[in-house]
């Protein structure tokens, strides 16, 4: 992945991460009491979520460090591979797992733990500094 294609990815990133950082509200009850605004830092964590993995995808294809099955998968592989640590893959595996709840409205979701998210995105920003890490030093 080239240095522009990282650098317009993780602005992507850094533009949903500022949106949810606006739009969410400050505390559980509000997040419940206000469906518009939870949908919305819901999806834009999502989304969030979904540039994250691509950037994952990239930089293990264009590496040729086989096929991951899973989301999950692809962070596990990171971690192996030295871009990240296995403590941030785990938390990046967790975010899969919450990104394919919101995108596939699981009847389940757990608005609490998606909130706790939305409240402490730095498990992305520290996926982003990671890569930019490894990609600078290598």
């Amino acid at each position: 992945m080239t240095a522009e294609v990282l650098a317009r990815k993780v602005a992507k990133i850094a533009d949903k991460l500022a949106r949810i950082d606006e739009q969410r509200p400050g505390t559980l009850a509000e997040l419940a009491a206000d469906r518009s605004r939870r949908d919305l830092c819901a999806f834009y964590l999502a989304l969030a979520v979904e540039d994250c993995i691509d950037i994952a995808e990239h930089l293990i294809a264009e590496r040729a460090w086989g096929a991951p099955d899973s989301y999950g998968e692809a962070f596990r592989t990171l971690a192996r591979r030295g871009v990240l640590t296995p403590e941030l893959a785990e938390k990046m595996v967790q975010a899969a797992g919450m990104r394919n709840a919101i995108l596939h409205e699981y009847d389940d979701i757990d608005w609490a733990r998606v909130y706790a998210a939305m409240t402490d995105l730095a498990r992305l920003r520290e996926f982003v500094a990671a890569v930019q890490r490894f990609t600078t030093a290598g």
